[in-house]
């Protein structure tokens, strides 16, 4: 019989101790970078974000009031709103540059090039957080091992106000001769007509054809002082719808041909469709620039009675990139379909009883000419 005799092993309870003493300090190490790293990515994201938001809101507040102070208030306010690494961010005047951005053709970049006042259509503007900035350096999330407590960050932003082709569509049916307090039922003729008016004769003082030409010069005399290059063509519609002028800088050309209207006014039907149909023939003509924003206005102060419904056509305009903003004109007006109409067309719609809001809507429209984030 053989036996065999195991041997024991000492007992070495606690020799690992002394490794993990060692490592210990190395994974802290490790942890902390680890976290560090991830903290300043989270930073440059909302560092991004916020330089957006600001130059946006800055290159917005400049387009319309052109006032560099201004722009730079905007962009604080809205730096205010967007923390990075939990502190506000803020820009000093020296952080925004005003110039002109511009592009070959459709498929090319913008370029940004600082240029005179009265060029500007663009502002670029520096998100910094370094030791040079207002706000200061990002303080890492976890102390450092190895004697880094902060990092310094920075992001740039270009608000640019895109070019516009703008077709400007008004109704001229037969409603327009009256005016915007008073039921358009013919007969009697408009209050402010004659007592032997008619159809053919000039169109009466108080008519709401005239509040039209009022409104729409508020929207060139915006168009006219704008540091972008706008092209606006007008298309009016009554039984069917008309190009009047074709897209061009020259404004003037949009009052008189709806001052030839005034003098011999024929009115007709309301076909909302016809106007469209006319101003996206207009917008695909070669007068059209390729890389422009294509927006549609259009105002109606009654109900349709001519033509197709319009909310479809308004949904072909949008595939073809065009943005249809509508506008309705009087109690008469039917405002739930033209909203539908703005809807189909990835637009707004907004209303005005009387002359004065009309001019005050024309005027929102002026401020609302698309801006783009260029970089």
């Amino acid at each position: 019989m053989i036996t065999f005799h195991t041997k024991h092993k000492a007992d070495r309870t606690g020799a690992i101790l002394p490794l993990v003493a060692i490592l210990f300090p190395v994974l802290l190490l490790l942890s902390a970078v680890a976290i560090n790293i991830a903290y300043i990515q989270l930073s440059r994201t909302e560092l991004g974000i916020s330089t957006d938001a600001a130059g946006r809101a800055a290159g917005k507040i400049y387009a319309l009031t052109h006032d560099e102070g201004l722009a730079l208030e905007a962009a604080n306010e809205a730096g205010a709103l967007n923390f990075v690494a939990g502190k506000e961010l803020q820009f000093n005047a020296a952080d925004l540059e005003f110039g002109k951005s511009t592009r070959a053709d459709e498929n090319s970049r913008f370029e940004f090039v600082t240029a005179s006042s009265e060029d500007c259509n663009a502002v670029r503007i520096l998100g910094n957080r370094s030791n040079s900035s207002i706000s200061g350096p990002v303080q890492t999330f976890l102390p450092s091992l190895l004697g880094v407590q902060d990092f310094e960050l920075e992001s740039t932003a270009i608000s640019t106000r895109i070019e516009a082709d703008i077709v400007l569509v008004l109704d001229r049916s037969g409603s327009m001769a009256y005016s915007d307090s008073e039921p358009a039922v013919f007969p009697p003729v408009p209050a402010s007509a004659p007592l032997d008016w008619d159809f053919g004769d000039p169109v009466p003082p108080n008519s709401r054809w005239q509040d039209a030409i009022d409104a729409t010069q508020v929207l060139l005399n915006m168009l006219n002082t704008s540091p972008g290059r706008e092209f606006i063509s007008l298309v009016t519609y009554s039984d069917s719808g008309r190009i009047d002028t074709p897209l061009s800088e020259n404004t003037a050309d949009v009052l008189s041909a709806m001052t030839t209207y005034s003098t011999a006014f024929e009115g007709g039907g309301t076909n909302i469709s016809g106007g469209l149909a006319a101003a996206a023939a207009e917008l695909s003509s070669t007068s059209a620039r390729k890389f422009s924003s294509k927006v549609v206005i259009i105002l109606t102060d009654g109900k349709v009675s001519e033509g197709p419904n319009p909310v479809g056509v308004a949904a072909n305009l949008a595939n073809d990139g065009i943005l249809v903003i509508t506008v309705t004109f009087s109690s008469e007006a039917d405002q739930a379909l033209m909203s539908r109409v703005a809807n189909s067309g990835n637009g707004f719609h907004r209303h005005a009883d009387v002359k004065e809001e009309l001019q005050a809507v024309f005027l929102e429209i002026s401020q609302k000419l698309p801006t783009l984030l260029t970089q």
